[in-house]
């Protein structure tokens, strides 16, 4: 018996954070304190855009 058609994926665990940083460059310094580096992951970090 399966959930779905899809590859298990039961030790996965996904999210985002969203901070407020003066450029991409400040926010990549704070990226480097991320627990995740201690258990091999990975941290992507991008820009948004402000609509406001």
């Amino acid at each position: 018996m399966t959930d779905g058609p899809f590859t298990e994926g039961k030790e996965i665990v996904g999210g985002y954070l969203i901070l407020t940083a003066a450029n991409v460059d400040e926010a990549v310094d704070l990226a480097q304190g991320c627990p995740l580096f201690e258990t091999d992951g990975t941290v992507e970090v991008r820009p948004i855009i402000n609509f406001e």
